[in-house]
């Protein structure tokens, strides 16, 4: 006789498929599949498209496009995505500064350092609460370092190269939209793209 998996089972079975799923593809969310001013998190996945997320993450290079809308200051550390299991893995994360919606603060982990990266600003043309941001950090592996390119609304705001540096990538983790150990109000994070 065939035997219906308990509900507990079923819920170990969905788990583990979400985390295969994400495991073997590059993650796309799509803006045009979402409501305005609503958040993605790490659950939903409006679109799946090939790649692998651990290949992007591991390879010479790879780049990160989000888009943002900070609706008001807040003074707490506020996360943007961040790829780890646990806080202190951010390999790689984006947050925002607290008191200063305009400062952010990307990171990731090297052999140098555990929580390596560097800071931007906002360009002050474009510091206006409400407003869509389109946040694009590149980070290219080379024999003499790390090197690390933001961008907002096309701007180049920051470049920096990390000497004598590698980054260490961890397989297997959770890539979080707003992770749980950050203020999570007053601004909104509509896409992430990774490539």
């Amino acid at each position: 006789a065939f035997l219906r998996p308990s509900s507990e089972r079923q819920n170990v079975i969905m788990t583990t498929l979400i985390r295969y799923l994400l495991s073997l593809v590059k993650v796309f969310f799509s803006e045009e599949a979402l409501p305005p001013q609503r958040d993605i998190s790490v659950v939903t996945v409006p679109s799946i498209i090939g790649g692998s997320l651990n290949s992007i993450l591991s390879s010479n290079g790879y780049q990160l496009e989000t888009n943002i809308i900070i609706q008001k200051n807040i003074n707490e550390w506020r996360n943007i995505y961040h790829y780890g299991n646990i806080d202190d893995e951010r390999a790689p994360a984006l947050f925002i500064y607290p008191n200063n919606p305009w400062k952010l603060q990307f990171r990731i982990k090297t052999d140098k350092n555990t929580n390596d990266g560097f800071d931007f600003f906002i360009p002050s043309n474009l510091r206006t609460l409400n407003r869509n941001l389109k946040v694009v950090t590149k980070v290219t592996k080379k024999d003499s370092g790390l090197q690390i390119d933001h961008f907002v609304n096309g701007q180049s705001v920051g470049s920096k190269t990390l000497n004598n540096t590698k980054s260490i990538h961890l397989s297997n983790r959770q890539l979080w939209i707003k992770d749980p150990w950050n203020n999570r109000d007053g601004y909104y994070v509509k896409n992430l793209t990774l490539t």
